[in-house]
């Protein structure tokens, strides 16, 4: 939100002689210095009840107005163009219209195994899809995993030591209520998806997960209450020994928190990272 000043002009009224010299006009106020940057959509923007899910959505529809700015509508910052790919290989199309594919991840296991992993937007919302390859030319079927509606987002993947893959998400509900949750895959399916967020009726988001020696891992996300005068703060919780830790806090909710990350160092050891500030505006 812009705070706002106000000028206060003090008028000292007295008696005394008429040929008093006439007082000095006020000074003119000083006009701010002129914008040097684009001015940025404001937060939160007017509530906007969501369309009902399918393709053709936008993303932004389905997001907490009060929560989150609108970045899916918003227009991509310029950059300069590409010119050269260096020594990618050509591409491989992995999805199709009209459902497409949101927020790719990719993990590769001990045993060389790509493991690609993607959001379809569908009528019945959302879905996580996931494909293996062995050479990244030829990949399995789409696999789903997660749940089967509303908005699964920002799915993480990694893959263990033990050939196993984990994968984190957040799930919502229409009301915008959203929890995170965990599913693992064993080599042959996902198993049911666990939470591993607060059931408080707020809303969580940028989940990631990396994976420390043996069974550890570690998972970070933002989370607040449903409402704009909640900010987002940014959590952790470990999973050591078979179970979750309790859930520890990393920022203060003074500002918000957003896009929470997490990887492991070669060591063992992992490193957390997030930034804070108004969504769209500066960031720190």
């Amino acid at each position: 939100m812009r705070s706002h000043s106000r000028i206060a002009l003090v008028l000292s009224l007295g008696c005394g002689s008429t040929d008093a010299p006439a007082p000095k006009p006020a000074p003119a106020a000083q006009q701010p210095a002129p914008q040097t940057i684009p001015p940025q959509p404001q937060h939160p923007p007017p509530f906007k009840p969501p369309p009902a899910p399918g393709p053709e959505g936008s993303g932004a529809a389905m997001q907490d107005p009060t929560g989150f700015p609108p970045f899916h509508d918003w227009d991509a910052p310029p950059g300069p163009a590409i010119t050269a790919k260096g020594s990618w290989s050509e591409p491989v199309l992995l999805t199709s219209k009209p459902g497409g594919g949101y927020r790719p991840q990719v993990a590769v296991g001990k045993d060389g195994t790509i493991h690609a992993l993607y959001y379809e937007r569908t009528d019945d919302g959302d879905l996580i899809r996931h494909r293996r390859s062995s050479d990244g030319v030829s990949w399995s079927d789409p696999l789903h995993l997660g749940h089967h509606d509303n908005r699964n987002w920002g799915p993480d993947i990694v893959a263990r030591d033990d050939g196993s893959v984990v994968v984190v998400y957040d799930h919502a509900l229409p009301d915008f209520r959203s929890r995170g949750f965990i599913t693992q895959f064993n080599g042959e399916s996902w198993s049911t998806p666990a939470p591993i967020s607060p059931d408080n009726g707020g809303e969580v988001g940028s989940g990631h997960v990396a994976h420390g020696e043996a069974d550890t891992l570690a998972y970070v996300f933002i989370g607040k209450q449903l409402g704009p005068q909640h900010r987002f703060k940014a959590f952790y919780r470990w999973f050591r020994d078979g179970a979750w830790g309790e859930i520890g806090q990393f920022t203060d909710g003074v500002q918000d928190a957003w896009h929470t990350n997490v990887e492991r160092r070669p060591d063992g050891s992992m490193l957390a990272g997030w930034d804070v500030g108004q969504g769209g505006a500066k960031t720190q």
